[in-house]
């Protein structure tokens, strides 16, 4: 659950999101596959790890619900496909709803303060 409130899971996808999409540009996936493949199955492996230990670590006295977290995985899936569209906007996009998904996320947790709270 530690891992979801500090927004490290949103970071991760993330950065797993950005190298997709920058690979994805200049066509790493074509010209050396098996480092971009092998690089999107680690980051993946480690996402999907860090999602499944806070599936089996989760506390509803925590503050959050489990529809709160599957929406957050929805928004990961969608920042992963976003890289895949080869638009020069999508870079700008994902740094745009990941960091808003993670600042979100961190002050739903009460971890970032702001002039109300």
């Amino acid at each position: 659950m530690r891992m979801y409130q500090t927004g490290a899971i949103g970071i991760l996808a993330t950065a797993m999101s950005l190298v997709a999409c920058i690979e994805y540009n200049q066509n790493f996936n074509e010209t050396y596959s098996w480092i971009f493949f092998g690089g999107q199955g680690v980051f993946g492996a480690i996402l999907v790890s860090a999602i499944f230990f806070t599936v089996f670590r989760w506390s509803e006295k925590e503050g959050a619900t489990k529809i709160r977290f599957i929406l957050s995985i929805i928004v990961f899936c969608l920042m992963y496909m976003i890289a895949f569209t080869g638009s020069k906007y999508s870079f700008m996009l994902i740094v745009f709803v990941g960091v808003t998904e993670t600042y979100l996320t961190r002050r739903r947790f009460g971890l970032i303060k702001g002039k109300h709270n």
